[in-house]
């Protein structure tokens, strides 16, 4: 009966020793996990800075371009009107022109 204690003692201090390398082993898995989620969650954070940086950068970018495109459609419609009030001084010039020698003809027939 004392060998069967002693037996019985050894194999339930084995079975807590492997409970306790379980339970070690457990916590182990946990720190590992918790790490890795963490690492992740650093990763995610520094991509999302990173695309946030590349958004800003492209707003500033697309805001410089409507700018630019604004001041093309300005300077375009300074140009045009430049350029009606040039050929309307030129159709009045020209009428004065036509005018002028309309009435020379007719001084001329006139004379005649």
């Amino acid at each position: 009966m004392l060998d069967e204690a002693k037996d019985f003692s050894k194999l339930q201090a084995q079975k807590e020793r492997e409970y306790q390398n379980f339970l070690a082993a457990i916590e182990k898995i946990k720190q590992e996990h918790k790490n890795q989620i963490l690492f992740e969650t650093e990763q995610h954070k520094k991509e999302m800075d990173y695309k946030q940086t590349q958004i800003d950068e492209q707003e500033k970018d697309y805001q410089a371009l409507i700018h630019r495109n604004d001041e093309t459609i300005k300077q375009i419609i300074a140009d045009r009107k430049q350029e009606i009030d040039a050929i309307k001084d030129k159709n009045t010039q020209n009428e004065e022109q036509v005018a002028d020698m309309g009435i020379k003809s007719n001084a001329e027939l006139t004379i005649i």
